[in-house]
């Protein structure tokens, strides 16, 4: 009976943490129990206004205290990443953006890559290479131009600060397993998802997707920006980018965590929802609670 009722209690905990509404927090501590020592996860964005880009005092402390520092790439291996980039930036089979659009949207797209882009990276290799990469791709040139500012990224500077530390650098999957992603989502959703994006390009209002994204990071709303990409996205969207790599996560933080006090740095998308990163270690039994970001904001 005494074990039952151990058993019982576990379950209630558990039931009581994933269903408990989340804090909003970009930064996590989780444990096994009250007596371990946490490790931390902190929820990034990949573009960020430079004049808003702050790494809060608390990050900064706990990324020198940990042992290991895991982003979702191990930026540390640039050879593998380039290899990477090289050998899976196009569509297969050959396949163009003029085979997934109307005639109108192609000309869409083919316009604004030669004569609206600033990127230096669009204009260097031009659109006659440009059309035969994975949509998502090419949908990630545009923050630069849709910010129209100078921008960091989270991921980045957090992988710089661990370097500086001098921190174990590693990371929760490959380059070459990022880009055969974008093989598993359909190119036609994908090329419908840049037209739409480079039809808001120049819409700064509450209904452009990135700056509502940026809204919700500052306010640390992981919940808001779940729903937000989920909404943008379609359902094999947020299975293939979301939560089939969250599951593919989750025993890498738990071998990690086991071991030594570890800081994770993934995108802040990553965090909530059903199959979030905060619900699946909670439903495993660990302690995941937010810790106050005070100045942040």
């Amino acid at each position: 009976m005494k074990h039952l009722l151990i058993v019982l209690s576990f379950l209630l905990l558990s039931a009581c943490q994933t269903t408990k509404k989340l804090k909003k927090s970009l930064l996590w501590q989780v444990r096994e129990n009250r007596s371990t020592y946490p490790s931390f996860i902190f929820g990034t964005i990949h573009a960020m206004p430079e004049n808003q880009f702050k790494i809060p005092a608390r990050v900064h402390e706990l990324v020198g205290l940990a042992n290991t520092y895991y982003g979702e790439l191990n930026f540390s291996d640039q050879q593998a990443l380039a290899k990477a980039m090289i050998n899976n930036v196009r569509m297969k089979n050959g396949t163009t953006l003029k085979e997934l659009l109307t005639n109108e949207e192609y000309q869409l797209v083919k316009n604004y890559f030669e004569n609206e882009s600033t990127s230096q990276e669009a204009i260097l290799i031009g659109f006659a290479q440009l059309e035969k990469w994975k949509p998502l791709l090419l949908t990630s040139v545009l923050v630069k131009d849709i910010i129209n500012m100078p921008i960091k990224a989270y991921d980045t500077e957090l992988y710089n600060l661990a370097k500086e530390k001098n921190k174990k650098i590693a990371g929760l999957e490959t380059a070459e397993y990022q880009f055969k992603l974008f093989d598993e989502i359909d190119y036609k959703i994908q090329a419908q998802n840049l037209v739409k994006s480079i039809k808001e390009m120049h819409n700064t209002s509450e209904k452009n997707s990135l700056y509502q994204m940026i809204a919700l990071y500052k306010n640390m709303d992981i919940v808001g920006l779940h729903k937000l990409i989920v909404h943008d996205g379609s359902q094999m969207f947020e299975e293939k980018l979301i939560n089939d790599r969250n599951t593919n996560w989750v025993p890498i933080i738990e071998k990690s965590i086991k071991k030594e006090c570890t800081f994770f740095a993934v995108g802040a998308g990553h965090l909530a929802g059903p199959k979030g990163l905060i619900r699946q270690l909670q439903k495993k039994g660990y302690l995941v609670e937010p810790v106050k970001l005070e100045d942040f904001k």
